[in-house]
C-alpha cells in the first residue's frame, strides 16, 4: 500500500549522469492510490510555493532551463494513456515577465482565448467588422464580413445575370439581352444589336443595322459618286471631272461618279492642241500657256540648240551666244571647219540664257565654225 506524501522539503537535488553519454536521473514521485477494497479516490500533487511575510511577494512554480544555450527552455508535458506520446507548452529563449490569468469558466461554442492586452485572457467571438473584403461600386458599396451575406449580381436593363452552383466551381455569367429595352426600330427584327439612345426617355434601345445607318444620314440614298466630307459630321457625294480648261487638259477621268465601276484617272492627249508636229505617238506637255500634245522628237528638240558662226562674229576673240534655254547649267560644244570638237579656252554662262565662249587663243578663225547647246 502507498500513502500520501506531504512534507516540506528544502531542496531535492537528483544525481546528473556519472560518466559521458549517460542521461541523468529522473526524479519519480508516485503518489498513493486509493484503497482498493472501497471507492476512495487516488492521491493528488499539491505543489503549495512559500507565502510571503511583510513586503514579500508569494512564491511561484518555476520551471527552469535545462541549459543556456538556443532552445533549452523546458517544457511541460502531459503525457496520454499510452504513456509515450504527449503535448506540451515551452517558453521561448528570450521572454519578458509576463503572467497570464485564465478565465473564470468556459467559454462557448467557437469562440477564442483572447488577451486584453494587460495578461489577463477572455473568451472572446468572431467579430462581423471586416473580416475579409469591402466590395465598392460606382453606386454604393458592400461589406463580405464573417456574417451569412449573400453578394449578388443584379442584372440592369440589356444585362442578365445567371449564377449556377456546380459541383466544382461556381459560374457567374454576364450577358446581353433585349428583355425590357425599347423597340427603336419598327417591326422588331430578330437581327438587331444594343445601343444607348441619348433621349432620356428611350436609354438602351435594340436596334437594326438598317434603322442604324439611316439615322446616321451620311448622304442621302439617291446619292452616288465620291464620297467626301464636307465640315464636322457633314459629309456629301462628289463626282470627280476632267477639266476642260486649255491649261489643265490632257487628264481623263472613267467612272467619276462610282457607279458603273471604280474611277480611274489618267494621260490624255485627245482634245489637246497640237504641237508644230501632230503624229500617232505623242505626249501631253506644258508650252507656258497650254497643256499641248508633242512628239518625243519635238521635246528633245526643244532642249537643243544649234548655230554657226564665222570669224567676223566673233568680239576680241569671243562669242556671245543668246540659247533662251532658261537653265543655269547648259551643256556648250564647239566644232572647227572640219566638225572636230575643240576646247574652248573658257565659258562664262553669264545668265541662263546667255553664254560667251572664249576662242582668243585659236587666233583669226578660218572657214565656218558651229555651237550645239543643250537644255
Amino acid at each position: 500500500m502507498r500513502y500520501g506524501l506531504k512534507e516540506q522539503i528544502g531542496s531535492i537535488v537528483t544525481p546528473s549522469g556519472a560518466a559521458s553519454g549517460v542521461s541523468g536521473a529522473n526524479l519519480n514521485l508516485v503518489i498513493g492510490d486509493g484503497n482498493a477494497a472501497g471507492n476512495a479516490s487516488g492521491g493528488s500533487l499539491n505543489i503549495t510555493p512559500g507565502s510571503a511575510s511583510g513586503t514579500g511577494s508569494g512564491g511561484s512554480v518555476n520551471i527552469l532551463p535545462f541549459n543556456s544555450t538556443a532552445g533549452s527552455t523546458s517544457a511541460l508535458r502531459f503525457f496520454g494513456i499510452n504513456s509515450t506520446n504527449f503535448v506540451a507548452f515551452r517558453a521561448a529563449d528570450t521572454v519578458t515577465n509576463t503572467t497570464w490569468t485564465l478565465p473564470t469558466a468556459d467559454g462557448s461554442p467557437n469562440q477564442f482565448l483572447q488577451t486584453n492586452g494587460s495578461g489577463v485572457l477572455a473568451w472572446a467571438s468572431v467579430t462581423a467588422a471586416n473580416v475579409f473584403a469591402t466590395i465598392a461600386g460606382n453606386t454604393g458599396s458592400a461589406v463580405v464580413d464573417a456574417t451569412a451575406d449573400t453578394l449578388t449580381f443584379t442584372g440592369s436593363v440589356g444585362i442578365n445575370t445567371v449564377a449556377s452552383d456546380a459541383a466544382g466551381n461556381d459560374v457567374l455569367t454576364i450577358s446581353l439581352t433585349r428583355t425590357g429595352i425599347n423597340a427603336k426600330a419598327t417591326p422588331v427584327a430578330a437581327d438587331q444589336f444594343l445601343m444607348f439612345d441619348s433621349a432620356a426617355s428611350n436609354g438602351p434601345v435594340h436596334v437594326t443595322a438598317t434603322a442604324l445607318l439611316s439615322s446616321l444620314n451620311i448622304v442621302t440614298a439617291a446619292a452616288n459618286g465620291v464620297l467626301v466630307r464636307t465640315a464636322a459630321n457633314t459629309y456629301a457625294s462628289r463626282t470627280l471631272t476632267a477639266s476642260s480648261t486649255a491649261a489643265q487638259q490632257g487628264i481623263i477621268i472613267a467612272n467619276g461618279d462610282g457607279v458603273s465601276a471604280n474611277p480611274t484617272i489618267g494621260l490624255n492627249v485627245n482634245g489637246l492642241t497640237s504641237g508644230s508636229v501632230v503624229a500617232a505617238t505623242t505626249l501631253p506637255a506644258f508650252d507656258g500657256t497650254n497643256n499641248v500634245k508633242v512628239t518625243p522628237a519635238q521635246i528633245v528638240t526643244a532642249r537643243i540648240v544649234r548655230a554657226t558662226f564665222v570669224n567676223a562674229g566673233l568680239t576680241a576673240g569671243s562669242i556671245a551666244i543668246t540659247h533662251n534655254l532658261n537653265v543655269s547649267n547648259a551643256l556648250i560644244q564647239v566644232y572647227d571647219e572640219n566638225n572636230q570638237l575643240v576646247q574652248p579656252d573658257n565659258i562664262t554662262l553669264t545668265s541662263n540664257n546667255v553664254a560667251t565662249v572664249d576662242l582668243s587663243s585659236f587666233g583669226t578663225i578660218t572657214g565656218t565654225w558651229s555651237y550645239v547647246i543643250f537644255g
